[in-house]
């Protein structure tokens, strides 16, 4: 009986002992991943490698455990004592957050741990060799209260991984049990079915924690998925945008053209029967047809003069329509501004009528050459002198000046910025009207078309003229600008590169 005793002993700690360091083993394999549960999980196993390595000495002796000195059962009750409280902190995050007594158990847990240990190492636990005392029963009583309180928190538990550990805990239950009869705790039998509960843990937490990156790579990639299928219906949705606003943009060039076409035709008609009408007014008003009375010819004068201003309209609107569609283009070569001023004044001439215009002109004949077109130039000037012409009642004054321009800065002038002309040389003109005013708002507005100023006293009326203008100026690479003060009146100045030889 006695070998069979030390034999049942002997194989039940090696099993033990075999199963706790793998599972220590494992535990610390990915220790890493595993976070406070791991660390909890290796607590265990090193309580129960201890008690397994406490029987397996005692085996080896040859004697029964019965037999075993008193240091040997103090050794077992102390591993069996941390083997309960170490699983009891592996479930503890597991419980249910509600759950006063089980929360109180929790509480109480260490205070028992330390009266445990001071009743095992003051000899109150054993009467003599393993029989226990009212002490040893008591504490074997507590650790069988708490494994049960324990089975029903997992029970009660709405955890998700509280299922997988109500099996092993129902084994360290059984556990506790066995140790309260002698002949069972002899054998080993209760470290056993705590080895099982231990592997039977391991095996689902570090299972868990072995898929868990196999989780989190299939979540991403689920979410990458989504992400994808949302980038293609938002690439689809863009397509059809897209699609959209080429058709709205190809409409869009066809209404243009359309526009451009029919502004084109009409005004042709238009000007062709102005061009008739102007005609045979002005062959009326100089009395190729008869002698007309005072009456007539002031009449006729008038139609005249209006024939011609709408001419200049229909010209305008023409020359409009085609800067705004972009099909202008210029023949650049190098020119004297002296004869591009003496142009724009024989259009200003035509444009008033024929009658003599109040604008003085001043080009010095230092002033460089400029890259302009014949036609185009004169005419931007044109438009710039006739709106001072008419929105002021005092002379026009058309000056001429060099400038260059170092750092942004022009020297000996005034540019609105630093940095609003390039560096180099330049012409500016600048054409002055002293009783023309105009508003900051009325300056903003200056180069839209058809911008009509409210003040009724100055009668500003853009029309298309300076719009021209300032598209004109542009298409030569040039700028134009305004400066208007109380006191000195309104001047515009228009910049052009100059031609250095």
């Amino acid at each position: 009986m006695v070998s069979a005793a030390v034999t049942i002993g002997f194989v039940t700690s090696l099993a033990a002992f075999g199963i706790s360091c793998g599972i220590l083993f494992c535990t610390l394999l990915v220790r890493s991943q595993g976070g406070g549960t791991n660390r909890r999980l290796i607590a265990f196993c090193l309580a129960l490698i201890g008690w397994s390595l406490i029987l397996l000495l005692a085996s080896l002796g040859g004697q029964s455990l019965p037999d075993q000195p008193y240091i040997v059962w103090q050794l077992l009750a102390t591993a069996l004592t941390f083997s309960v409280f170490a699983y009891l902190v592996i479930v503890i995050p597991y419980f249910r957050p509600g759950d006063r007594l089980v929360q109180a158990a929790v509480v109480i847990a260490p205070v028992l741990v330390l009266i445990s240990l001071v009743l095992i190492w003051s000899g109150a636990l054993f009467l003599a060799g393993p029989v226990l005392d009212t002490g040893g029963v008591t504490m074997l009583a507590v650790a069988l209260v708490y494994g049960v309180l324990t089975f029903w928190g997992l029970l009660t538990s709405p955890h998700k991984d509280a299922p997988s550990l109500r099996l092993p805990t129902g084994l360290i239950v059984l556990a506790l049990g066995s140790e309260m009869i002698l002949t069972l705790r002899a054998t080993g039998l209760g470290l056993l079915l705590m080895t099982i509960a231990g592997g039977w843990i391991a095996v689902v937490k570090l299972r868990s924690q072995l898929g868990k990156p196999v989780r989190d790579l299939r979540d991403e990639l689920r979410v990458a998925n989504q992400d994808l299928r949302q980038v293609v219906a938002d690439l689809a949705t863009e397509r059809g945008r897209s699609a959209d606003l080429t058709k709205q943009l190809s409409d869009s060039r066809d209404y243009g053209q359309a526009k451009l076409d029919f502004l084109d035709r009409l005004g042709h008609r238009l000007r062709t029967l102005l061009n008739s009408i102007s005609g045979y007014t002005e062959l009326l008003v100089t009395g190729v047809y008869g002698e007309l009375s005072e009456k007539q010819h002031d009449r006729m004068a008038v139609i005249h003069r209006n024939s011609v201003v709408l001419l200049a309209l229909i010209r305008d609107m023409l020359d409009f329509n085609v800067l705004d569609a972009g099909h202008m283009t210029l023949q650049l070569r190098s020119m004297s501004l002296y004869g591009l001023v003496q142009q724009a004044l024989t259009r200003i001439t035509v444009l008033n009528g024929g009658e003599p215009t109040t604008i003085e002109t001043i080009v010095p004949s230092t002033i460089h050459p400029i890259m302009a077109d014949e036609e185009r130039f004169p005419q931007l000037l044109a438009h710039v002198m006739y709106f001072a012409l008419k929105s002021g009642s005092a002379p026009v004054r058309v000056s001429v000046q060099n400038v260059q321009v170092k750092s942004g800065i022009g020297q000996h002038f005034t540019l609105p910025l630093i940095g609003w002309l390039a560096d180099g040389e330049w012409v500016i003109t600048q054409v002055s009207s002293p009783e023309l005013i105009l508003s900051p708002d009325e300056q903003t507005a200056l180069f839209e078309p058809f911008s009509d100023s409210d003040d009724q006293t100055i009668h500003v009326h853009t029309g298309l003229g300076l719009t021209i203008a300032r598209k004109l100026i542009e298409l030569h690479q040039g700028a134009i600008w305004v400066k208007s003060q109380p006191e000195q009146g309104t001047s515009f100045y228009i910049a052009v590169r100059a031609v250095i030889l």
